[in-house]
């Protein structure tokens, strides 16, 4: 996945991929431009780890789930090539309910194609994580552009062993994005439907590249593009951003309230 922009509406900002310059931009927005890249300062975090690897055709095919999600396979001609193993992490609330990124547990990923709205097979170490019946499709907006309303989803363990249970504070939200600009990292999260977020309000994020980062809420109204291949994009709503420095693996991984700043 690639970030094409971050479009903050508090601070009237917009942060833009360079390679994509004269493209997106909005002359009401302060523009910043970035290029792709991380900081290297993994620690591997191994408590909150998920492994994704295949599609879970079980309940890909199951009545309950395609009696509300569409089937995005049968649009794609196969062969559908070698499945890429991808890792994410994962984020508990206070009432032990598990959540991780949408785009972590709901794309399909292989040597030809990256497919939205499949529900994949997660595990932590020998904890196996179902998609919620409940998640929602991202749905498609014009042609090669899906939406979704929120880069969350519920995933449903199938037992408690070694799993994290107890969090650091208030779950907000889980991880969606990183972006480094010349002089800050920032990092999109994205909510937890009915949750509030307000500005500064101090955050904890819990990622397995990374481990425990802490940093402060910038913006609470945010929304981004994201590339998934050549010709095919999902803009996410609902997103906030904070100064919390994260990077790939951490996606999914909780954003706790630990302070209102």
């Amino acid at each position: 996945m690639e970030v094409v922009y971050l479009k903050d509406f508090d601070n009237k900002r917009m942060y833009i991929n360079r390679k994509y310059k004269g493209k997106y931009e909005d002359k009401r927005y302060e523009i910043v431009y970035f290029d792709e890249g991380y900081v290297n300062s993994r620690v591997y975090y191994d408590k909150v780890k998920l492994d994704v690897g295949e599609p879970d055709f079980s309940l890909l095919y199951d009545n309950k789930w395609l009696a509300t999600h569409p089937n995005p396979l049968l649009a794609v001609l196969p062969p559908f090539g070698e499945s890429i193993k991808t890792v994410g992490s994962y984020a508990v609330d206070e009432n032990l309910r598990y959540y991780t990124a949408w785009h972590v547990g709901m794309i399909y990923t292989t040597s030809m194609y990256t497919i939205p709205n499949v529900p994949m097979k997660m595990y932590h170490r020998t904890v196996r994580f179902k998609p919620s019946i409940y998640t929602p499709p991202a749905w498609l907006r014009e042609e090669d552009l899906f939406q979704l309303e929120y880069d969350t989803m519920e995933i449903i363990p199938s037992t408690y062993n070694s799993l994290l249970t107890t969090p650091p504070g208030e779950l907000l939200g889980v991880i969606s994005m990183t972006i480094q600009t010349k002089d800050r990292v920032v990092t999109g999260c994205s909510r937890i439907p009915g949750v509030r977020i307000k500005r500064h309000a101090r955050i904890e994020t819990v990622g397995y590249s990374t481990g425990e980062t802490f940093g402060e809420v910038i913006s609470t109204r945010v929304e981004s593009l994201v590339r998934l291949q050549a010709n095919l994009f999902i803009l996410n709503k609902n997103l906030f951003t904070i100064t919390n420095v994260t990077m790939p693996g951490d996606s999914g991984g909780g954003c706790y309230l630990i302070g209102t700043g």
